[in-house]
């Protein structure tokens, strides 16, 4: 690079004109030399970053233009390549003069447009050049509504291209409301969004389905007169479960396994004398997981049914469309699921092969709220600096998932160091001759606590830690039954945030019997606390999974594994999520526009189209932030 520099000082101003202007003809005929042809409407996978094609001198010129390294096999930071990416679509954009547009052009304004609805801010960026104009975007959305109007009425339903036919697949159905800030409340719009969860399978893949071809043309509105209606559903008369076999549910070595990984975490927590350098329980779980492979779960936007989750039409147009996706395992909320399962009882042999599961995220809310009910009058979330007083009522009902969580984390942490010390108490009282095994062992947790890692961590959940555990056990049940009314009211405190972590650990780390456990430990508080619909319906669910073995057994080696859950992120260990909560994190969460009704058309036309590319919305923006990184533990500075 010095010999470049050096050659190029030695020359007068004019010849290093000249020669930069040179070379801005050699990319420039290299840029319009690269012709590639989008397809009309542009196909999802034309616009990812795989789809970014930047000649080869484009590239090494915006490489050395950032770096100043002029050496090929330089590895440079993350943030360098995002960069190229980026300036080096903005310059094909506009030498071709906007002939040629790569996936950021039309992605960005997508993006400006979901956060924001802001048409001028879009016609900024394109007059910067940094994304198509406001009007092709309208272009796009209609032909794309055009193309799905023109596949017949009995075509199948047509798979996110991301998703491939004859894998196994998790479809979760979730309800969703828009433009709630009606004056009178009227006129609201509701509909069910719908993903589609399958594990990441390496090799050759099916291609997708071709598409119908669509004319090129400027339109930008659709007939209002094309309403997509789902076909009407007469309900009848209610058909009951039919009637099965009693199955006891026996996974108390998974649910002791769990309680004694509990206990040892509260025990590494209480070697800390004076900076706490072992982390909460979920960083913790993560940290002795660290030799665990992940692989990133492959997750698809379904069209969306612009129907009332209430109507039994909709509902048995879920299972319809269930039903020809082929999918092995269906994801409902308590709401969808009840319904759900009486359309199923009533057309047991239409939709036998569709294997119905209520979701967990929706029932550790319900779990939250059970515990809030229990515990609200004990000034459980009066402590200062552990909740915002704004959002007292929302844990207590179970509204707020991950602050409920995060209280009764460190209010259970709190009590089981409470209940540790009067463990030693009790044993130099009670068990003498154990005193020495107990010193000994919490002296051995030192050694995880300085390495928290899985080869420590499984030293100390050998043989050695069980004579511990039972002994703690026994204290529990002495504070449970013989310590006073106080006592056992605290004990069952701890017993259901137990039951909560339960519900937590089998999806982030895919324990199916641990998860079947858990369920069956909820439904006796469901009844405790008039939690109606969940008692009945719980009931019903832990019947269909705990039959699995017997009836659907290729779906029990399905969910076995880790198929009741998703791998979400790529790095993370311990960060598998329900797939319920995967829906309320990706497609309804990226399908919101803000401001309600408040610049959006309430027009019949503008609102069946929004329904009709809702999907293609949030998958664009999905792409777009994989292409620069967000959401991701890659370094993004």
């Amino acid at each position: 690079m010095g010999t470049l520099s050096q050659q190029l000082d030695n020359r007068d101003t004019p010849s290093k004109v000249k020669q930069i202007q040179q070379t801005g003809l050699y990319i420039r005929d290299a840029v319009l030399s690269n012709n590639t042809k989008l397809s009309w409407p542009p196909k999802l996978s034309e616009l990812c970053e795989n789809a970014v094609n930047l000649s080869p001198e484009l590239d090494a010129f915006l490489y050395t233009l950032l770096t100043g390294n002029t050496e090929s096999t330089t590895e440079y930071p993350h943030h360098v390549p995002r960069l190229v990416n980026s300036f080096g679509q903005d310059i094909i954009y506009r030498v071709t003069g906007g002939r040629q547009k790569p996936p950021k052009q039309i992605l960005l304004p997508y993006a400006v447009k979901t956060f924001t609805n802001n048409v001028k801010l879009i016609q900024m960026l394109n007059r910067c050049g940094h994304g198509i104009a406001y009007s092709q975007i309208e272009e796009i959305n209609t032909a794309l509504c055009l193309q799905k109007m023109a596949l017949p009425p009995d075509y199948e339903v047509p798979l996110p291209e991301n998703i491939q036919s004859y894998v196994n697949t998790t479809l979760a159905w979730d309800n969703i409301d828009r433009l709630d800030e009606t004056l009178s409340g009227a006129g609201t719009s509701h509909r069910v969004n719908g993903i589609a969860v399958q594990a990441r399978h390496f090799g050759l893949h099916l291609p997708p389905a071709p598409g119908v071809e669509q004319a090129r043309t400027r339109k930008k509105s659709i007939d209002p007169s094309v309403i997509s209606v789902v076909p009407p559903y007469s309900a009848g008369d209610r058909c009951s479960p039919r009637a099965r076999t009693f199955v006891e549910v026996t996974a108390e070595e998974f649910s002791a396994e769990a309680r004694k990984m509990n206990l040892l975490w509260i025990l590494v927590q209480l070697h800390a004398k004076e900076k706490q350098k072992a982390s909460s329980w979920t960083g913790f779980n993560i940290s002795v997981r660290n030799k665990v492979q992940v692989s990133q779960d492959v997750i698809g936007y379904l069209s969306t049914i612009d129907a009332p989750a209430t109507d039994m039409a909709t509902v048995h147009e879920v299972l319809v469309q269930s039903l020809k996706i082929k999918s092995i395992v269906l994801v409902l909320d308590q709401a969808l699921y009840a319904k759900a399962t009486e359309v199923q009882w009533k057309q047991s042999e239409r939709f036998k092969d569709n294997m119905q599961r209520m979701g967990v995220f929706h029932t550790a809310c319900n779990l939250l709220s059970i515990i809030g009910k229990r515990f609200q009058d004990t000034g459980l979330c009066d402590q200062s600096g552990m909740i915002a007083e704004g959002s007292v009522a929302g844990v207590l009902d179970g509204c707020r998932h991950n602050c409920g969580v995060r209280i009764h984390k460190i209010m259970y942490e709190s009590l089981m160091r409470l209940a540790w010390q009067g463990f030693n108490v009790w044993i130099e009282e009670n068990h003498k001759e154990s005193k020495t095994t107990v010193d000994t062992f919490f002296s051995q947790i030192g050694e995880l606590y300085d390495y928290i890692c899985e080869t420590q961590f499984k030293k100390m959940t050998s043989a050695s830690s069980v004579d511990l555990v039972e002994l703690f056990d026994k204290y529990m049940e002495f504070l449970r039954h013989e310590n006073g009314k106080l006592s056992k009211f605290w004990l069952s405190y701890l017993d259901m945030v137990e039951i909560l972590l339960k519900l937590l650990r089998p999806s982030r780390e895919g324990n199916w019997e641990l998860h079947v456990s858990a369920i069956r430990s909820m439904i006796p508080w469901c009844f405790a606390y008039d939690k109606v619909n969940y008692a009945r319906y719980l009931i019903s669910h832990q019947s269909e999974i705990s039959h699995l073995g017997e009836e659907h057994p290729d779906v029990l080696a399905y969910l076995r594994p880790d198929g009741f859950s998703v791998q979400i992120g790529a790095m993370n260990m311990f960060g598998r999520i329900p797939v319920d909560q995967t829906c309320e994190e990706t497609v309804n969460k990226d399908t919101q526009t803000p401001g309600g009704t408040k610049g959006f058309s309430l027009r019949p036309g503008a609102v069946n189209k929004y329904y009709l590319i809702v999907e293609y919305r949030s998958i664009f923006m999905q792409q777009f932030k994989e292409m620069l990184h967000l959401g991701t533990l890659s370094p993004s500075k």
